[in-house]
């Protein structure tokens, strides 16, 4: 996924080729990264009009793209946007599936933050469904995995939200 940064010119001068140099490779990824870009902007004017049906379908072509081209980077991301856009339609169980296919793809690549951000955003959303066990088991997970990467704050943020959960179960 094009990633929005300030390039300067004499870093855009490394990046440029001549277009002699142009690869195959180098035609195919424009055309791949122009269609993610179109589905993109289909899922955005969607969400404008509050039509998840219509969100859903263009960021699950890219995610069939992403499998499809093995782009991890984009998979990563577009999981994580879909499920946040399943929650904001209040789709808790889809966002759910989701974020353990984005739980298990950052595993894969040994991608912590990704990971506690999977296991945050499913407490949350067990939380909303009151299925508060598995909230806690998905915020202690969060805590096991700052620790590993030595995230103070992801830390305090699966404490706090640990300690939420305890105080909706009546057990506060």
């Amino acid at each position: 996924m094009v990633k929005e940064k300030q390039i300067k010119l004499v870093e855009l001068e490394t990046i440029l080729k001549d277009k002699n140099e142009i690869s195959e490779l180098d035609k195919v990824r424009k055309i791949y990264y122009q269609h993610i870009e179109e589905l993109l902007s289909s899922a955005r004017k969607a969400f404008k009009e509050k039509d998840l049906e219509n969100v859903i379908e263009p960021l699950s072509k890219i995610l069939k793209i992403g499998f499809h081209a093995y782009d991890l980077d984009t998979v990563l991301l577009v999981l994580h946007l879909r499920s946040l856009v399943y929650v904001y339609f209040d789709s808790y169980k889809c966002a759910i599936n989701d974020l353990k296919t984005l739980r298990r793809a950052a595993d894969e690549l040994q991608d912590y933050q990704t990971k506690m951000i999977a296991y945050e955003l499913m407490g949350k959303c067990f939380i909303d469904i009151k299925e508060y066990n598995y909230a806690l088991k998905c915020f202690k997970k969060e805590l096991e995995i700052s620790w590993i990467s030595n995230d103070e704050t992801s830390e305090l943020r699966a404490y706090e939200m640990i300690g939420k959960t305890y105080f909706y179960m009546g057990e506060i």
